[in-house]
């Protein structure tokens, strides 16, 4: 067991997260005494393109997207590393580890940075099967067109050519924000309950129908289907608020292929087939100090399932943090720190950053990639 250590770093963490929030207020706190204050008063500036909050974490609703490198300043003190904020008159809150001290100039642009290479850890996960000989790289996959960078990093994320649609139509991908409610099989007030969705949990919005009327409105959502979901997911359209469009890349930077984007901003995950998109769903992502690191990668380990664990220092059974899942379904290597896309049973609070450092989505979703359209080598974008 020992030499699969590495790979259990990836462990979903929807534990991890739960601990932090229940109980582990310790833990919280330690955890990012590392990271350097800043005085209220302060400008200070964001190193990626970063969502503001209207409380102290990621739990609470968006309020606007606070763009790499532009001033912000300090209204007050921090609560476990998240920064409460002004930019450019609206109020919120940020995570204090993307945050730095304000510059006074514009971030450089694609054509006179230099990407860099993330270091890999010095311990590898267990050597792949015979069938599985392709070993990450952050090389440049064949492009369709235009070639781009080797390594998205944080610096260059607001110049990366990414677009967001000016508007949506009825067949458009949307992120919105569920009001709470109850989530049914039919957009009929009198169908059955699937699950109910409580204040500010994150859906995807692929697509609005008729239904019937609640209050004047006949408008429903569809925020839930196969492969992503076993059925389709309907919510009343008066439960949700639309935030934006699922930001996608443009053509000219799509691959060959199968690929797949992954949006560490939006939480989002798409699969290509090129130029086309195949499946859209919502992710979660590493929280914290585990946050899914960004770069070009290529699967080059995978298995149906697989018993993974919290392998941190110190971390073990009544530990806050600890985990030890059995059988999570459908693992995916794609980073030689031990980060995976895989399926979930323990959360289903997708849109949200809960993990350990690996992707996680819908078992549905996950088992529907490992069996009809991922295979090692399938490359893997990680980008804000």
């Amino acid at each position: 067991m020992k030499k699969h250590h590495k790979l259990y770093r990836s462990a979903g963490g929807g534990l991890l997260i739960l601990a932090l929030l229940v109980g582990s207020i310790a833990l919280g706190s330690s955890s990012h005494a590392q990271v350097a204050g800043f005085a209220i008063g302060q400008q200070i500036s964001s190193k990626v393109d970063l969502y503001m909050h209207s409380g102290d974490g990621m739990t609470f609703p968006n309020v606007t997207i606070m763009k790499q490198g532009q001033p912000a300043t300090v209204t007050g003190a921090p609560s476990f590393d998240w920064y409460p904020l002004d930019y450019q008159g609206i109020s919120g809150w940020a995570a204090g580890s993307y945050l730095q001290v304000y510059s006074g100039t514009p971030p450089p642009s694609i054509g006179t940075s230099t990407p860099t290479t993330p270091t890999p850890s010095t311990q590898q996960p267990p050597a792949p099967t015979p069938a599985a000989t392709t070993v990450p790289t952050t090389t440049v996959p064949t492009t369709t067109a235009t070639p781009i960078p080797a390594i998205v990093t944080a610096t260059l994320k607001a110049q990366y050519p990414y677009r967001i649609p000016t508007e949506a139509n009825a067949q458009g991908i949307m992120l919105g924000m569920m009001k709470g409610g109850n989530v049914r099989a039919a957009p009929d007030v009198t169908a059955p309950m699937i699950t109910w969705w409580g204040y500010g949990r994150k859906v995807m919005v692929y697509q609005s129908v008729t239904g019937t009327n609640v209050n004047g409105n006949n408008v429903w959502y569809i925020v839930g289907k196969p492969p992503e979901r076993e059925q389709v997911y309907y919510v009343h359209s008066s439960l949700v608020t639309l935030i934006e469009p699922i930001v996608v890349p443009q053509p000219q930077y799509r691959m060959s292929g199968h690929w797949i984007d992954v949006n560490l901003t939006q939480q989002s995950l798409t699969a290509f087939d090129g130029q086309t998109e195949v499946m859209h769903t919502l992710i979660s992502s590493g929280a914290f100090t585990h946050t899914t690191t960004v770069g070009y990668w290529k699967i080059y380990y995978r298995l149906d399932k697989q018993e993974m664990k919290n392998p941190d220092p110190g971390a073990g059974p009544g530990v806050p943090g600890w985990y030890d899942l059995k059988d999570v379904p459908f693992p995916q290597y794609f980073n030689p720190s031990g980060e995976a896309l895989h399926g979930t049973f323990w959360h289903d609070n997708f849109g949200t950053k809960m993990s350990h450092g690996c992707v996680n989505m819908t078992t549905p979703a996950a088992e529907w990639l490992f069996k009809n359209f991922t295979d090692i080598g399938t490359t893997v974008v990680v980008h804000f």
